[in-house]
């Protein structure tokens, strides 16, 4: 392995690494959550195998009793709201940690690409094009992210957990101890 390919693979375990340390898994709401949602899960699977025990020994023969004798599980039957509920709250956490970390990058990057043309500036460079290319660029970055949030956010079945999660996971900073 080149020296080179070495030191990237070791970048690449180090944020690997601290990705993982710090991620939403290890927040007690996601966590709950994710538990409410696997045991309601669990449950509704459950009421749908019982339902198919009880059609098959049932003397029935309407319609559902013939979908379940052909082998079928009945899953008409809606998923419980505390399910909706806590997938809700953990896709808007996830939404929100992840656009946390997106201002941090976007943050960087905007205060690169306005120094780089500050210094162009200075130098005497005419960068008249390059601005006119960097404000198409934000723009279409812009719209894009809002129609895929917009997107998203009709995804989650419940509106309100979702705006929790987005709230809370914004707000999740790092509890990495600081290198010394």
């Amino acid at each position: 392995m080149t020296p080179t390919l070495q030191r990237g693979s070791a970048a690449a375990q180090v944020w690997l690494g601290a990705v993982l340390e710090d991620g939403p898994w290890r927040s007690k709401t996601v966590i709950a959550a994710l538990l409410a949602v696997l045991i309601g899960m669990g449950l509704w699977v459950k009421d749908a195998l019982d339902d198919k025990q009880r059609s098959l020994s049932g003397t029935s023969a309407n319609a559902s009793s013939a979908e379940y004798r052909s082998g079928r599980v009945g899953l008409r039957r809606p998923v419980p709201g505390y399910v909706r509920v806590g997938v809700s709250y953990i896709g808007g956490f996830l939404l929100g940690w992840t656009f946390r970390r997106f201002v941090k990058i976007a943050a960087f990057a905007t205060i690169l690409v306005v120094g780089v043309l500050g210094l162009a500036k200075f130098a005497g460079c005419d960068n008249s094009e390059l601005r006119v290319q960097v404000a198409r660029e934000a723009t279409t970055v812009t719209e894009t992210v809002k129609r895929e949030r917009d997107h998203l956010k009709h995804l989650l079945p419940s509106a309100t957990a979702a705006g929790i999660g987005v709230f809370w996971g914004f707000r999740r900073r790092s509890r990495r101890p600081p290198k010394s």
